[in-house]
């Protein structure tokens, strides 16, 4: 679900970045407010405690001070310099050192408050901040001489932003990688989905999904999908079984209807020659459903030259008087059908022949560790955004554009065989005007 709460131009695109994006928040907002309460009502509390008990032992040593002679004074301050961190020193045998200084801490400022208005108005708090610890030094105005009280400060909270931000920050990076393990398994599988939509939007038949050990609602979507994929697979096998059924029987009545007019007499050559090639467009089309048909059915691929065969089909074309330049490399072997090979390059040509422009070339040649047959003719090409969409079976351009007619099967026939051979069909603009069909094969050697 898109965050709102953010510019959208701040919020990520991806599942892995939103997750991070509200773990970070969650945790930042609830170590804050956690942080908040602990210090309004843990610290804050603890340290006034502290402010009174460090009060009433300073105000017990001065009323203990206060009511002793000096040699007793002497006595105690032995004394308490052996029971605790205190030492009473008189301040006729102290100096306060140079680098005493008198920025107290709310909580000094708290105690010399007190001292001040329970003991004297002399009274003094000051400290030695560049001592760790740091030390104080708290002045006792007596009758017969004041005294200093001389002590370590420790503070139990002087680490405490330090260690709140380093809470923070790993509990941060926690988030990140507790977000980030549980998007990967959401991920992997959602990808292996994905991989198979797209396949079956390019008209291959993918491998179905293995439900993974992830997530209970991927798991449904896959198998949502590879119900699908099977649904499709099975009506498209239920097509072709019709198709090639319907051009199976409508061959017999069409070859009648072909003897029919080649026996009919000549008082309307013009009729019975229109006549006849409106036969032939249909015992091609018919053609074109059978070779369809056939296309997906499994072959027995062979080491076989490629230009070999290529210069059987041009020198073909030229004896049917339909020129082709030929660029073809010598020696370029793969594994193939020969026979699917050339209904390639037989339904490449016608292609070119019915809708491209002359002139038309054949090329064949080696690029890197594939060997690639291309047919380029100089027609009215082939809009981008269309490409896709005319690799399926019965799908033409628009007949306005280029007087195209027939099945729309022609592109779809060459894209089933390629893929046959392992191979890579894909049409292109050609420069300066024109298509370009190409098909890459795998190259041996």
């Amino acid at each position: 679900m898109p965050i709102h709460l953010l510019p959208k131009s701040f919020s990520p695109k991806t599942l892995l970045g939103q997750t991070i994006l509200i773990l970070v928040l969650v945790v930042i907002g609830t170590q804050i407010a956690s942080q908040w309460v602990f210090q309004r009502y843990v610290i804050d509390e603890f340290g006034s405690q502290l402010v009174r008990i460090g009060s009433n032992n300073l105000l017990s040593m001065y009323q203990a001070l206060r009511l002793m002679s000096p040699a007793e004074r002497k006595i105690y301050a032995d004394d308490i310099a052996k029971r605790s961190i205190y030492k009473l020193t008189p301040a006729s045998e102290a100096t306060l050192p140079p680098s005493a200084s008198k920025e107290l801490s709310p909580r000094l400022a708290l105690i010399e408050e007190r001292l001040k208005k329970e003991i004297s108005p002399e009274a003094a708090i000051y400290i030695e901040k560049d001592l760790n610890p740091q030390k104080t030094w708290i002045y006792l105005p007596l009758e017969g001489g004041a005294w200093w009280i001389q002590g370590q400060r420790f503070q139990f909270d002087r680490n405490f932003p330090y260690t709140a931000a380093i809470l923070i920050l790993s509990s941060v990076l926690l988030a990140v990688f507790l977000a980030w393990g549980l998007v990967k398994r959401v991920n992997q599988p959602l990808a292996a989905v994905q991989k198979q939509i797209l396949n079956l939007a390019a008209g291959q038949t993918p491998i179905p999904i293995q439900p993974s050990n992830g997530l209970k609602e991927v798991n449904d979507l896959a198998l949502a999908v590879n119900k699908m994929a099977g649904h499709l697979k099975q009506a498209e096998t239920d097509r072709t079984l019709l198709l090639a059924g319907i051009s199976h029987d409508l061959r017999t009545p069409l070859s009648r209807l072909r003897l029919g007019v080649e026996m009919m007499g000549v008082d309307h050559p013009a009729e019975l020659q229109q006549l006849a090639l409106d036969i032939e467009e249909m015992d091609r089309i018919i053609s074109q459903f059978l070779d369809f048909a056939r296309a997906p059915e499994p072959v027995h691929l062979e080491t076989h030259d490629l230009s070999e065969l290529a210069h059987q089909v041009a020198e073909g074309a030229r004896v049917q008087h339909r020129p082709v330049i030929c660029t073809i490399q010598n020696d370029l072997r793969i594994r193939m059908n020969p026979i699917q090979v050339r209904r390639i390059i037989n339904n490449l040509l016608e292609n070119a022949w019915r809708y491209g422009g002359t002139p038309i070339e054949l090329q064949i040649y080696r690029d890197g560790d594939q060997v690639v047959l291309a047919v380029l003719d100089r027609g009215p090409g082939i809009p981008e955004d269309q490409i896709a969409r005319l690799m399926q079976p019965f799908t033409r351009l628009d007949p306005s554009r280029n007087g195209s007619t027939g099945a729309g099967l022609g592109l779809a026939i060459v894209n089933r065989l390629a893929q046959s051979h392992h191979a890579k069909f894909a049409l292109s603009e050609r420069e300066g005007g024109g298509l370009v069909a190409k098909v890459s094969f795998i190259a041996l050697g």
